[in-house]
């Protein structure tokens, strides 16, 4: 943990993972999609099953669901 390298490394990815739209624990990133909240884990599991699930009709329709909450900056 003292370790600034580490420190460093972390700050990064924090901030990618804050660029490519992450937002909450846990989160999953996969073919472009986001995937996080309390489901996560089921809907990854469910993908691992059906590769195609992101291709399903509703998909799209989630997608433009407003946000709850968004976050600015960086750390």
């Amino acid at each position: 943990m003292a370790d600034e390298a580490i420190k460093q490394a972390l700050r990064t990815q924090t901030n990618q993972a804050i660029d490519d739209g992450i937002f909450g624990v846990p989160s999953f990133r996969v073919r472009g999609q986001t995937v996080w909240g309390a489901d996560a884990h089921a809907f990854m599991l469910e993908y691992r099953v059906d590769p195609d699930l992101f291709d399903q009709p509703e998909m799209p329709r989630a997608a433009v669901l407003p946000n709850g909450a968004t976050r600015s900056g960086s750390c």
